[in-house]
């Protein structure tokens, strides 16, 4: 039946168990020669050791069991069959891995280990040590400040009280404040008390307030000196004031100014007199009022007489030439007479520099009016000899000669109606005559027949040889 059985069955997990225990018996004792063996060689030693080893145990397994049970080892031999999850498998794994675990626990450990020394050493030099450093330094300022208060309050205060007293006092009594004096022990006595109260901010703030009342004096005592200095100076610059405007007033005439400066300088004299300096300046700031109006006046008065004696020798030197027997139309003498009194309004309104250049306007009008004067074209570089206006007006530029010099003369504008004084100005022609001067003109660039007309002597009328249109001029173009 046993026999029977292991012919016909296939191999039992006992039977199976029994060849793994052989083969581990085999590998751990024959391991060179097995792997010195061929292949052959070693499953035939396997299974007569298989054979030996059933023989000693008492069980009969026929060859083809064992054959069986070999070829099966070969085929599992190079199979991996992981382990069922559990406890067993863990701890095969833990020990399998037990050098990556314990170098990983050692490198834990030892961080750790760094850690905790780096903390404790951290803590103390960055915690620990700086707490007890601010502990001293706080210590040593709680100790400074009291030697400090016990100096400031049994030397310092003491000392700048004393200095602060005498220097006030002495400032007071030379303006001679009794309430400041008083005011001064009164914060003496404030500042002892607050010293021997230790109370130092009370003993600084009446220091100051001493100081304050000081600064106070020495202002006043200031202020004293100016004014007297000022009342010092003032008694002669209103004696100076004083006459230099009188004397003005008597060479204008002005009786009423007179009166004016000597009823001020009698304010100015009674407000120096009660050291009333803004008084005084007052009264001196009044008369130089009186003395500017009176220099006003001195120099219309001067103009007035100035245009005065020209005119008086202007009328004088027109009648020697008229009674010379030199010709002066009524036009001539009109417009002369008309210049001298552009002469005296000016004067009459105070502006000298309008005067003067009525005086030369009329100087070279009576240059003009007293001589004979040639008219000619401009002809000269730099200057038009012709001007043309819309194409219907057409102008040619002239100039004045006296004894052949070009002279400016007064000329009105029939654009504007203003009359300007000119050295040359334009006069209204014919096309035709413009034509034939731009003719000649446009030949060889000189015009040769340059001829325009002539002013009589005692005339300012000109006796035109152009084909002049009702004596038109203009001065701009």
């Amino acid at each position: 039946m046993a026999a029977s059985s292991a012919s016909g069955a296939s191999p039992s997990f006992g039977d199976m168990l029994g060849v793994s225990n052989i083969i581990d018996d085999i590998r751990a004792s024959d391991r060179v020669v097995d792997f010195e063996l061929g292949a052959g060689e070693r499953r035939k030693a396997l299974i007569q050791r298989l054979k030996e080893q059933k023989a000693k145990e008492g069980v009969v397994v026929k060859d083809d069991v064992i054959e069986a049970a070999v070829e099966q080892y070969e085929e599992r031999r190079f199979t991996f069959t992981p382990m069922k999850s559990g406890a067993n498998r863990l701890a095969a794994t833990a020990y399998v891995r037990r050098g990556r675990y314990l170098r990983n626990t050692a490198i834990a450990a030892a961080v750790l280990v760094v850690g905790t020394v780096a903390y404790n050493v951290g803590y103390d030099q960055f915690v620990i040590k700086p707490r007890e450093v601010a502990i001293a330094r706080e210590a040593a300022a709680k100790e400074a400040a009291a030697r400090e208060l016990e100096t400031a309050l049994t030397v310092r205060l003491p000392a700048e009280l004393k200095a602060a007293v005498s220097s006030a006092t002495v400032a007071a009594d030379r303006v001679s404040d009794v309430q400041a004096k008083a005011d001064i022990d009164s914060r003496n006595t404030e500042a002892l008390a607050a010293i021997t109260a230790r109370n130092v901010a009370g003993a600084e703030t009446a220091i100051r307030q001493i100081g304050t009342i000081e600064t106070s004096m020495r202002w006043k005592e200031q202020r004293v000196q100016q004014v007297a200095a000022k009342l010092a100076i003032q008694p002669s610059q209103l004696q100076a004031a004083y006459t230099s405007a009188k004397a003005l007033a008597v060479a204008v005439s002005d009786n009423q100014a007179v009166t004016d400066i000597e009823s001020r300088n009698t304010e100015g004299l009674g407000a120096i007199a009660a050291k009333n300096v803004e008084g005084a300046q007052q009264a001196i700031s009044a008369i130089g009022v009186i003395e500017s109006h009176l220099r006003q006046v001195q120099a219309q008065k001067q103009l007035t007489g100035e245009a005065a004696n020209f005119v008086a020798d202007a009328d004088a030197s027109l009648s020697r030439y008229v009674n010379s027997g030199n010709p002066l139309d009524d036009g001539a003498r009109t417009t002369l007479t008309r210049r001298l009194s552009l002469i005296t309004e000016a004067a009459e309104d105070g502006d000298g520099q309008q005067m003067r250049q009525a005086m030369t306007s009329y100087k070279n009008l009576v240059t003009y009016v007293q001589n004979e004067a040639k008219i000619r074209i401009v002809n000269r570089r730099g200057v038009r000899a012709g001007v043309e206006r819309d194409g219907t007006r057409w102008y040619l530029v002239v100039e004045a000669l006296v004894g052949g010099k070009p002279v400016p003369v007064e000329v009105g504008n029939k654009e504007d109606g203003i009359a300007e004084t000119v050295p040359y100005w334009g006069i209204r022609v014919s096309k035709r005559q413009y034509t034939k001067v731009l003719d000649d003109y446009s030949d060889d660039k000189i015009i040769d027949d340059d001829r325009a007309g002539t002013k009589p002597k005692g005339s300012l009328d000109v006796n035109w040889t152009l084909d002049a249109i009702d004596n038109q001029t203009i001065t701009h173009w």
